[in-house]
């Protein structure tokens, strides 16, 4: 099976060290060394197939790299290698003056119902908090305490509870995530438990890092008036004054509008056309709504005034 314009697939090449993400027609690559992200424009759409192959269950056949990051020389047709220009997300010029019973200034207009982010489990990839609740356009708002052995935080949004859940378009999940240095991307898992990295967004550092420190942390899930899946992702620096109040000074460090062109969720998997809007499975146990602190295995991370809201209408 070789690779079309519309295909995606997570490839490890181990010669590098680095994690690539086919997605429409371009190359994503991360540089794990000195934590760059880059991608290859593919300018002729014979140089796909050749550029690699993969079979029936994703894993690579050939590929065509060297070391230095060349193509070898039979390749034909013109690969150009890019650095995007990092895109800031727009922040909100009208924030609400609605705040909860702990002072914390709601970021967007809420309902009033809202579920309380439970401690889960101490994974061995790291601590877990979680709630499902049932909310289509929704909020997660509160505090965390990040470890000393901590790698990022991230929460796992849009889809239902992932053991064992493999139907799409059922089971998938926008993946929004903060490393401890401060870089912000976008991720997703589409079945548990194949991951794919660098979705389409617009991100912004989080200056000064998050390393062994509270924050606010907010992740955001709407749909607009034309029917497009927003995610966002909010970060509040410094979150306490000296009484231990919120300062509220929350900023947006990622926005993403998922349109149904592929650069998100793909169009099609594994034979299996995807809808857009995609339907949210807020049947059963509802959504789960998950935030996983990767590499925190000290028990030194906390939470606080953590809750899933309902908002009140897509802002």
């Amino acid at each position: 099976m070789a690779l079309r314009l519309t295909d995606r697939i997570t490839i490890d090449i181990k010669d590098f060290g680095i994690l690539s993400t086919v997605l429409a027609g371009k190359l994503y690559f991360m540089d794990k060394t000195n934590k760059k992200n880059y991608h290859l424009k593919v300018i002729s759409d014979e140089l796909i197939g050749a550029l690699v192959a993969v079979d029936d269950m994703g894993k690579v056949k050939k590929t065509y790299w060297q070391n230095n990051i060349d193509l070898v020389k039979d390749i034909q047709g013109e690969v150009v290698i890019e650095e995007p220009e990092p895109t800031e997300p727009e922040q909100p010029t009208e924030p609400t003056e609605q705040k909860d019973e702990h002072g914390t200034l709601m970021i967007y207009a809420t309902t009033g119902n809202k579920v309380a982010m439970e401690e889960g489990s101490d994974h061995r990839n790291g601590k877990r908090y979680n709630v499902n609740h049932k909310f289509e356009n929704y909020m997660m708002q509160g505090y965390f305490k990040t470890g000393k052995e901590q790698q990022q935080i991230e929460m796992k949004t849009d889809g239902p509870n992932h053991s064992g859940c493999d139907e799409i378009p059922r089971c998938m999940w926008y993946e929004p995530r903060i490393e401890m240095n401060g870089n912000v991307t976008l991720g997703a898992e589409y079945p548990h438990p194949k991951n794919w990295h660098d979705l389409k967004a617009d991100c912004t550092k989080v200056e000064g890092g998050i390393k062994e420190q509270w924050i606010g942390y907010a992740v955001i899930a709407y749909c607009d008036e034309d029917q497009h899946r927003i995610i966002e992702q909010w970060c509040a620096k410094n979150p306490f004054d000296s009484a231990g109040k919120p300062t509220n000074n929350w900023k947006m460090n990622l926005k993403a509008i998922e349109v149904g062109d592929g650069e998100m969720f793909p169009k099609e998997y594994d034979g299996k056309k995807i809808e857009f809007p995609r339907k949210l499975p807020t049947d059963g146990r509802g959504l789960e709504a998950e935030i996983r602190m990767h590499g925190a295995k000290s028990g030194d991370t906390q939470m606080k005034w953590c809750y899933v809201h309902e908002l009140k209408a897509a802002p």
